[in-house]
C-alpha cells in the first residue's frame, strides 16, 4: 500500500467524536510514529492541511512536529493528505525497528536510512533518521555529512556511527538507557549502511 495511505489509515482509524480534530490527530500521530519516521527520511514529504476559515496549506513534515505532543496545526485545521516526492532512480532505503517483543507495537528504538551512490560508489544522498530515542525525530546531518561525497569504507562508517550517537546524545543527554542504546544504534547503523551499499 502507498505509504501515505497507510499513515492516514492509522491517523483516522480511531478519531474520537468527543475530542477536537487536532487532539485526535496528535494522538494518532503518536500511535503511527514508526510510519512517521519512515516518511520523515523523505526530504520532500509535505502535510496537506485544510481549514474552513483559511483554506488549504502545506507544511514540510520536517517542520510540522515542533516538540512532543505539539504540532504546527491551528485549532480549526485537519490533516487531509501527505504528499511524497518520488525518490530518484537508484536510491535505496531501509527501516529497522527494535522492541521488547514482537507483540508490542511500541519501538524501543528504530532507524530509517535513505542512500544513493554514483557509478563510482560515492555517496550522493544520505538521510539518517533515528526514532524513539529523541523527543522529536530529526535527521542526523553531521553524520550524513561525514559520508556524503565519499566511498564508505569500514573506518569511515565507524566514524559516522560515532558521530550519529554523539548527535543523538547531544539532544537526549546521558540517561539510564544510554548505556545500551548507544552501542545498539552504532551496530544497527553500520549493518544497514552495508546492506544498502552497491
Amino acid at each position: 500500500m502507498f505509504p501515505s495511505a497507510i499513515l492516514l489509515d492509522d491517523l483516522y482509524a480511531n478519531l474520537s467524536s468527543n475530542g477536537s480534530p487536532v487532539d485526535s490527530i496528535k494522538f494518532q500521530i503518536c500511535l503511527a510514529r514508526d510510519k512517521v519516521i519512515k516518511l520523515y527520511r523523505r526530504q520532500y514529504a509535505e502535510l496537506q492541511i485544510r481549514s474552513e476559515a483559511s483554506g488549504e496549506r502545506s507544511v514540510p513534515l520536517a517542520e510540522a512536529i515542533e516538540e512532543p505532543y505539539r504540532i504546527k496545526f491551528r485549532p480549526d485545521e485537519f490533516l487531509t493528505g501527505i504528499v511524497l516526492r518520488k525518490l530518484e532512480t537508484g536510491t535505496r532505503s531501509d527501516f529497522e525497528k527494535l522492541g521488547r517483543r514482537n507483540a508490542m507495537a511500541r519501538a524501543r528504538m528504530n532507524l530509517s536510512l535513505v542512500l544513493r551512490q554514483d557509478p563510482d560508489g560515492r555517496v550522493t544522498d544520505l538521510r539518517i533518521v533515528p526514532g524513539a530515542v529523541m523527543p522529536v525525530a530529526k535527521r542526523m546531518k553531521k553524520a550524513e555529512e561525514m559520508l556524503l561525497g565519499k566511498k564508505p569504507a569500514e573506518e569511515l562508517m565507524e566514524k559516522a556511527s560515532n558521530r550519529l550517537v554523539e548527535e543523538m546524545t547531544a539532544v537526549t543527554g546521558q540517561r539510564w538507557s544510554t548505556e545500551y542504546k548507544v552501542p545498539v544504534m552504532r551496530n544497527i547503523f553500520r549493518r544497514m549502511v552495508k546492506g544498502l551499499l552497491q
